[in-house]
């Protein structure tokens, strides 16, 4: 058993999601999920869907269904932009290895894609676009601590894992998948660092603020890239130039966490309402356009929820 970083499995266990209101495919439906305290509100048209979800463990969307279930043996799970597959994070090692293990896209059907070698493990699974590769951050235990010390892509159709060590990599942070594909990204100190696939540093945005969560930080075009604002400003959330670093808007909002884009003019933000937590489609004014889940106090304080929304 590999000792695993605290992320965001596990008998095989079914919950049924119970649409709550119209049933046509044309309307809105809401899709309460039942013993995990959260209800989905989905909508024709929506650009993404939650396909997944982790509280205590993590469940994927049985497919073409409104159904959850619990997959055996993962602490990360992660379904690819374009469907079909999934990227999971086993909780054992294989061997002395850690692995990506790269679920469909037929039923049952997985690749097991060895990554680094014990007492490193690999943690935070990001696609590119395309659903072609993967990238998993390297980690090294330090005391109670999980360190960053570089990354590992892997290319899924060649089934070939490239481990890439990076010195002076900020070590809280998390490597992801630049636009293009071709290059990586992490938060570094208080701004925002790129890299080649080698883990040369391209370019630094200093002072722009830590990546916001999710499965993407820049917008479906590419152009825009937000972060939570850096400490010389109040505004919780701040949009950037992803070409420049320059600003381009502050959004006077709180959030409880920020997970990416919606769209390219809204972001995905879970925010406290009347006591308990929504999952919202904020504008770039910090408007409320689209309540997309509601989450009970109970279990954002207990479970901490993550929803994996992926473009439909």
């Amino acid at each position: 058993m590999k000792t695993l970083p605290l992320l965001v499995g596990l008998a095989l266990v079914g919950i049924a999601a119970a649409p709550a209101s119209a049933t046509r495919l044309d309307d809105p439906v809401d899709i309460e999920i039942p013993g995990v305290g959260i209800t989905l509100h989905e909508q024709p048209g929506d650009p993404k869907r939650v396909t997944a979800f982790d509280t205590d463990k993590p469940y994927l969307r049985d497919k073409g269904a409104d159904t959850f279930t619990a997959k055996k043996g993962f602490f990360e799970l992660i379904p690819a932009p374009k469907g079909g597959r999934s990227a999971g994070l086993p909780n054992t090692y294989s061997g002395n290895r850690d692995s990506v293990i790269v679920i469909g896209p037929a039923e049952r059907q997985s690749v097991r894609i060895k990554t680094v070698k014990e007492p490193l493990v690999t943690g935070g699974p990001f696609w590119t676009r395309d659903g072609r590769k993967i990238v998993v951050t390297i980690q090294r235990k330090s005391g109670k601590k999980w360190l960053s010390q570089g990354f590992v892509t892997v290319d899924v159709a060649a089934k070939k894992a490239s481990p890439v060590m990076v010195p002076g990599a900020d070590k809280d942070a998390y490597f992801q998948w630049s636009p293009d594909g071709r290059g990586l990204v992490s938060s570094y100190k208080d701004g925002v660092r790129f890299y080649r696939p080698n883990g040369q540093v391209e370019r630094t945005f200093k002072g722009i603020g830590w990546l916001a969560s999710g499965e993407d930080a820049f917008s479906p075009s590419g152009k825009q890239l937000v972060t939570y604002c850096p400490a010389r400003y109040d505004e919780d959330l701040c949009v950037w130039d992803a070409s420049s670093g320059k600003l381009r808007k502050r959004i006077d909002v709180k959030v409880s966490q920020a997970w990416g884009w919606w769209d390219d003019s809204h972001l995905l933000a879970v925010v406290k309402e009347s006591g308990a937590y929504q999952v919202v489609a904020l504008d770039l004014q910090g408007q409320v356009t689209q309540v997309l889940a509601d989450i009970t106090a109970a279990s954002w304080k207990k479970r901490h929820p993550y929803l994996v929304y992926t473009p439909n």
